[in-house]
């Protein structure tokens, strides 16, 4: 199997688990403002990306601990901010929320998340509101967590060195970070079976 296979069945794999998770938002929702509110978090989405390290467990078949969800689209990183976070929300982690419209705060829903970084909801999706994509993907700590999947073409951008990263579990430093991977990440990846990988001439030629 050439690697641009894998990489499609991979693509499909994300594709069919967001869908389910998109869908059970709706679906879930307990009462009819819940659901249209559920709604439009799931058309937010719809805009944003998937990256981070929950692409590798979807591969693996794991637990994913979050899904990563990105903007590059600033109008679209305003109205999350302007719409779903007030300035309480700022204060502390908090379990019910409020947004504002003309004014006045409306009750939303329990189960959600926030902080000044993203918005987490139950079923694990976060929306990241501090940097965008474009921004924030050079940042990432290891390669295999530079690949992303576009909710918009339901598409899977990956390269073949980030797949092998991937698929052999290998904790490769993304040649863009700045900063040296945390300790404490190298040991919770180690873990789950992940090894060092610091020979990048193995797979120089991989783009």
């Amino acid at each position: 199997m050439t690697w641009q296979v894998e990489a499609s069945l991979l693509s499909d794999n994300i594709r069919h688990r967001l869908a389910t998770l998109m869908g059970g938002m709706i679906n879930d929702a307990a009462t009819e403002d819940d659901r249209n509110l559920m709604t439009a978090l799931v058309q937010l989405i719809r805009k944003g990306f998937l990256s981070g390290s929950a692409i590798s467990s979807i591969y693996h078949n794991e637990e994913v601990n979050d899904y990563d969800i990105y903007f590059d689209d600033y109008d679209t990183l305003v109205y999350i901010k302007n719409t779903f976070m007030t300035k309480k929300n700022y204060q502390a982690l908090v379990k019910s929320w409020t947004a504002y419209e003309d004014d006045t705060e409306i009750p939303l829903i329990e189960g959600i998340s926030i902080t000044g970084r993203a918005i987490t909801l139950e079923n694990k999706f976060q929306l990241i509101t501090m940097g965008n994509l474009s921004t924030c993907r050079p940042t990432f700590d290891f390669i295999h967590c530079t690949p992303y999947y576009d909710f918009s073409t339901e598409k899977l951008h990956i390269s073949e060195r980030q797949l092998f990263c991937i698929k052999n579990k290998l904790l490769s430093k993304n040649p863009t970070a700045m900063k040296s991977p945390a300790k404490s990440r190298v040991e919770k990846f180690k873990k789950r079976g992940w090894k060092l990988f610091s020979d990048l001439t193995k797979t120089a030629e991989l783009v």
